[in-house]
């Protein structure tokens, strides 16, 4: 992962971040998935994909996941936490 660059951040793999997933893999893009759900998780590793299993809503995730580097950053919430800022 240290190693991204002009990538794509996916912040939830539900309904919406799962399509983003398989557009993302259809073109061929970069990207990491940062996924909570263990399950979900390891069905991305398995398929080898980028997954970080953490909260999205911290900034030490998003720096993990290369934030400062990112061509974009989809936030796929359920309900879009109050303490998720990008600056």
């Amino acid at each position: 992962m240290s190693k991204l660059r002009q990538h794509y951040i996916v912040c939830g793999s539900g309904r919406v971040g799962s399509h983003l997933v398989r557009d993302l893999v259809r073109t061929n893009q970069d990207f990491v998935v940062i996924e909570q759900d263990l399950q979900k998780a390891a069905e991305f590793t398995q398929r080898g994909l980028n997954v970080l299993v953490s909260d999205a809503t911290l900034e030490e995730t998003l720096r993990e996941a290369r934030v400062e580097h990112a061509r974009g950053l989809a936030a796929c919430f359920r309900t879009m936490p109050i303490t998720f800022t990008l600056s």
